[in-house]
């Protein structure tokens, strides 16, 4: 069985309980390139997913804003992610306002 990352939710609550996957999520900013970089990693299947944002990718054109708004929606894990079919992006929606949504091609 997968080890499990504890600082990653969910957490099976008996040993009967299976967690099929267990995504963390970080955001970085770069201020030298005004980028956002977005990363999406399952503990269980050991999958990486990535995207790397730039001001074309907001609607208002404001990295750092918009990095301000993901890194609230990522710290305090008001987002969502569905595991995706093979060799399609995964869905990761951020939970501002308004939502953010973002397709993430996975990480080889």
């Amino acid at each position: 069985m997968a080890q499990f990352d504890k600082n990653a939710q969910p957490q099976p609550q008996d040993k009967n309980e299976y967690v099929a996957h267990q995504f963390h999520v970080n955001a970085h900013f770069d201020a030298n390139k005004l980028n956002v970089t977005l990363t999406v990693k399952d503990a269980v299947t050991k999958k990486k997913w990535e995207k790397c944002c730039t001001k074309i990718d907001f609607d208002n054109g404001d990295v750092k804003a918009s990095y301000d708004k993901i890194k609230v929606a990522v710290d305090t894990s008001k987002m969502a992610c569905a595991f995706p079919d093979n060799g399609k992006p995964l869905d990761l929606v951020l939970m501002t306002e308004p939502y953010m949504t973002f397709e993430l091609p996975e990480v080889q």
